[in-house]
């Protein structure tokens, strides 16, 4: 091969070729098929892979009562049940289906059926859920499928032992059980959710923090400070809020000392003018008496009896 990428032939034995072009393969990887897993409705008992096996054996036995019906009818009950005569699309499929009937004794209808393809002209076989049968993969007998009658044989029954065998789809025909097949039904998926527990307690609903604003903290000023006006000017430190606070309380103090003395002024008065009033009458009442009648003692201070208003005042 050229640089151009055109081929032509050389001599085996030629040694002007100088670059040789290698390559490697690596090996296939196997597909494994993912099998779902989900729930079987009754009277889907058997299960296997993603598929769901009702059997019908034709000789019946203890637990299931035997059926000898065509095809066409298997078709029809299966098809009662939403579901279809059993396809076996691959060799995992063969081995669950056997171990489902490996105990049936006679043979089963499965869903395969032999049907006319526009596309390539002639017959193919087909399973119920559409998919073509290749020669990539089956499991006939023997010899089969064959036509040794002069009517189609285009239904397909399996053994015991799995293989596959193609008779007459007619009502007249073979009568056997049948073996039906329905997709599970997938598990419901939830999730779970971790909730972290706490001793806090939980606030469902929004709450809302009025926030405050406080004042600075204020300073006293210094006692030995003072602050001065200098040149009509004031100084700066003389309106700061400390010195509000010390006016405030100055004010508070020369007001109290100052209703206090008012008080204490005010009681004095009055307690001089009511000992001055007790004095006047003890001397006039004295005076009275140094004046009255002879044979009274004028030293002695009268004693006056004090009665109610409806008795009379008695002086001794």
């Amino acid at each position: 091969m050229d640089f151009g990428g055109a081929w032509r032939t050389q001599h085996c034995d030629n040694e002007r070729n100088q670059y040789v072009v290698c390559e490697t393969r690596s090996p296939e990887c196997t597909i494994k098929d993912v099998h779902e897993e989900g729930l079987c409705p009754v009277p889907f008992t058997e299960n296997c892979l993603d598929y769901c096996y009702h059997v019908v054996p034709g000789g019946g036995t203890p637990t299931k009562p035997g059926v000898q019906i065509s095809w066409r009818q298997a078709k029809i009950e299966c098809e009662k049940l939403n579901s279809t005569l059993a396809s076996v699309r691959s060799p995992a499929d063969l081995v669950c289906i056997q171990d489902v009937i490996q105990f049936s004794g006679k043979p089963l209808w499965i869903g395969l059926e032999e049907v006319w393809s526009s596309e390539i002209g002639n017959y193919t076989w087909r399973w119920m859920n559409g998919d073509v049968l290749t020669s990539n993969w089956n499991n006939w007998s023997p010899g089969e499928p064959n036509y040794l009658t002069t009517i189609r044989d285009s239904c397909v029954e399996m053994y015991s032992n799995g293989k596959w065998n193609n008779v007459n789809c007619n009502d007249n025909g073979p009568r056997n059980g049948y073996v039906c097949e329905k997709r599970k039904i997938p598990y419901t998926r939830s999730s779970t959710v971790a909730v972290a527990t706490s001793s806090m307690p939980l606030v469902t609903q929004p709450v809302s923090v009025a926030s405050t604003n406080f004042p600075p903290p204020t300073h006293s000023p210094d006692p030995t400070t003072t602050s001065h006006s200098i040149n009509g000017s004031r100084s700066a430190g003389g309106f700061k809020s400390g010195g509000h606070s010390g006016s405030y309380a100055g004010a508070a103090i020369a007001v109290i000392v100052l209703v206090a003395g008012l008080t204490c002024a005010s009681y004095f008065v009055w307690h001089r003018r009511a000992s001055g009033r007790s004095l006047t009458s003890r001397s006039t009442l004295k005076t009275s008496y140094k004046s009255g009648g002879t044979g009274v003692d004028n030293d002695i201070t009268p004693v006056i009896g004090l009665e109610d208003d409806n008795h009379d005042v008695t002086y001794t």
